[in-house]
């Protein structure tokens, strides 16, 4: 997707233009085809490549990125091993709102942290961005640490702030998969940021242990997406290189232009 920056249209955003993307027929709008903003979700679990291809996405579209906010939120100081399975990764127990800590729960922090952001993409002049994890991501963390505690889980919440932000902007999700914890263990064993990030006494029982968790935690398409009528591309990440990620930000790319294109017609069709 070449950047066309000569092109008159109300939807540019740095180096990315809706003729960029679309490029035959009549320029479309955000506005013409029902929806003003564009936000781009990528999730996945550990090492899966988030941060990287996120940030990767938005230089090539000239957007802004919006890193995961339970890793920039967080005391990165304080993170102790076993701590992400039970709220801001400080403490192996579940943080709660309840008395008589008075603290506020790490979920529902970052739920309302996570709304602000929402408020501030949509009254700024930008048009797309990409966002990591997000409230989809949020949601299954928040699942699986509710299981960890024994609590009830309410899903509903969360989608009810996705609802929200689908009044004015159109939502893709993209996930980033990996077929086996191995992979996992690798990526920390290359780099030691990931290790910080996430410290676990004993990687490969541990990374087993959480593949398998956020496997099982929630459905994203059945529990999260198909209610909301969003669309999710899922894409394999377990191979490393520059040829691997060129390709994975096409397949994203491409999965975009479609999205967009859809819209156009369903719009169209009104």
């Amino acid at each position: 997707f070449s950047s066309d920056t000569n092109a008159a249209t109300d939807t540019d955003a740095g180096g990315w233009t809706m003729r960029s993307i679309l490029p035959f027929g009549p320029t479309p709008t955000m506005t013409t085809m029902g929806f003003r903003d564009l936000t781009i979700c990528i999730v996945g679990t550990h090492t899966s490549g988030k941060s990287t291809i996120g940030r990767k996405l938005a230089k090539l579209l000239g957007c802004q990125f919006d890193a995961e906010l339970g890793e920039t939120e967080r005391d990165s100081e304080s993170l102790v091993e076993g701590g992400h399975l039970h709220g801001d990764g400080s403490s192996t127990t579940l943080l709660s709102s309840s008395p008589p800590g008075q603290e506020e729960d790490w979920d529902d922090f970052l739920l309302k942290r996570e709304c602000e952001r929402d408020a501030l993409f949509q009254d700024s002049k930008s048009s797309i961005r990409v966002v990591e994890t997000w409230h989809v991501g949020n949601a299954a963390w928040y699942k699986l640490r509710q299981q960890k505690s024994a609590a009830n889980t309410d899903l509903e919440r969360y989608k009810i702030a996705i609802s929200k932000h689908q009044e004015s902007s159109l939502v893709v999700v993209v996930q980033l998969m990996l077929t086996s914890p191995s992979t996992m263990v690798r990526r920390r064993e290359i780099d030691t940021d990931n290790r910080k990030r996430l410290p676990m006494q004993d990687d490969e029982k541990e990374c087993h242990q959480l593949y398998i968790a956020l496997q099982d935690s929630i459905n994203l398409k059945k529990d999260m997406l198909d209610p909301l009528g969003i669309p999710l591309l899922q894409v394999n990440n377990d191979v490393d290189g520059d040829e691997a990620m060129e390709k994975i930000l096409m397949d994203i790319l491409s999965f975009v232009q479609k999205r967009l294109h859809h819209q156009v017609l369903v719009a169209s069709s009104e």
